[in-house]
């Protein structure tokens, strides 16, 4: 139960950090932070208190532990099992996306979760 609702955390303490931004910069601490706590979630790492910089080696596990998960999700969601602790992950794994590759890759991972789940 609590590795469900770890998702909801993970993006809800992101999405607090990007809430402090004073302006919209790639060196900004706030999305240094919220970049560190979606690398966590995404990797599957278990959390740990903001340093330094996510290394890109981070950034590309994370990246692809995010495509994992959501693979994962296929057979649940063609059932038609779609879970808030699902969306949660599929969001999350967006805001990361955009974060660290731009809106672009963002939409892509929404546009991946609807072919699942839309005819």
């Amino acid at each position: 139960d609590l590795q469900v609702n770890a998702t909801f955390l993970y993006l809800w303490y992101a999405e607090m950090e990007l809430g402090n931004l004073t302006s919209v910069s790639t060196s900004s601490p706030c999305l240094e932070r919220a970049v560190h706590i979606l690398t966590c979630l995404g990797t599957g790492a278990k959390y740990s208190p903001f340093k330094c910089e996510v290394p890109s080696t981070q950034l590309l596990r994370a990246h692809q532990g995010f495509k994992d998960k959501i693979r994962a999700l296929r057979s649940s969601w063609a059932r038609g099992d779609v879970r808030d602790h699902s969306v949660a992950l599929v969001s999350s794994a967006a805001l990361f996306e955009e974060l660290t590759a731009g809106w672009s890759s963002a939409r892509g991972v929404f546009e991946d979760a609807f072919s699942m789940v839309l005819p």
